[in-house]
């Protein structure tokens, strides 16, 4: 049951709240997330069992986890947290169980992930941003043709596709070793502050362009810093390996463009 309004007042400022989130979401433009977290804040500070606002601050939250540059484990606890309660708010809510699957996906709970993933998409498989996100999810999982699939779909179905299923399909090509569509993906990309775009636009560029090193060379050369980044967003052992050896390869190869370069 959700709360009553106080008064109408408080009812603008959880539309306006809402409305501004989507907004964000449209692009995921870094410049209107910290605007868009305090607005979901004060409208759960407001009605706090309101299952969208519950399920969109999970959501936040667990963005902020996978685009942060350092690894922010209680912040990660507190998305899964509050997407956990949005499910026993509304387990019909499509935003509830994203959010809760996108939480497993960071978590690295594959099994509880790839099962909730499969029941978001059931309660309505033509609801584009959710196969996007779920399609991105499954990738990032290493279940690359279920998650190509439910991307593919998207595209079906939109002619704007968002970020999820841009990084979703870079991922997806660089998988498959076709460095050219990956990085076409990733380049339709809006600007990112999103540190694993840049490091999987560099190790494109390392692929596409750096001398050959076998793996005992790279196995050890990137710091704690950068394996952190690639092993939030990719479950696989083998293409973080591939990951890192590219970026490995951009990086220190004598005249080597990078994504770096090519975004500053």
């Amino acid at each position: 049951k959700l709360k009553p309004w106080k008064n109408s007042s408080e009812n603008d400022v959880i539309h306006d709240a809402i409305f501004q989130y989507f907004d964000y979401t449209y692009d995921y433009d870094t410049k209107k997330f910290e605007a868009t977290l305090q607005s979901i804040e004060n409208a759960y500070r407001l009605n706090d069992d309101n299952a969208l606002i519950t399920a969109i601050l999970a959501k936040l939250y667990l963005d902020k986890f996978a685009s942060s540059r350092e690894r922010n484990q209680p912040l990660l606890e507190k998305g899964l947290e509050l997407a956990n309660k949005a499910v026993r708010l509304n387990s019909r809510s499509q935003h509830a169980q994203k959010a809760l699957a996108w939480a497993l996906v960071l978590s690295g709970q594959k099994e509880k992930a790839i099962e909730v993933i499969d029941r978001c998409i059931g309660l309505n498989p033509t609801a584009v941003s959710n196969l996007g996100t779920m399609g991105l999810s499954l990738v990032m999982l290493g279940e690359y043709e279920n998650g190509f699939s439910l991307l593919t779909q998207a595209l079906h179905l939109t002619q704007d596709p968002s970020a999820c299923m841009k990084l979703g399909f870079a991922l997806y090509y660089y998988q498959v070793k076709d460095y050219e569509e990956s990085k076409r993906w990733l380049e339709r990309l809006s600007p990112s502050e999103f540190p694993f775009v840049n490091v999987l636009g560099t190790a494109i560029q390392g692929k596409m362009h750096g001398r050959y090193l076998p793996k005992a060379e790279f196995a050890t050369s990137l710091n704690e810093h950068q394996k952190n980044i690639i092993e939030r967003i990719v479950f696989d052992p083998e293409l973080r390996s591939e990951i890192a050896a590219g970026f490995y390869r951009a990086v220190f190869t004598p005249g080597a463009d990078t994504f770096f370069q090519m975004s500053a």
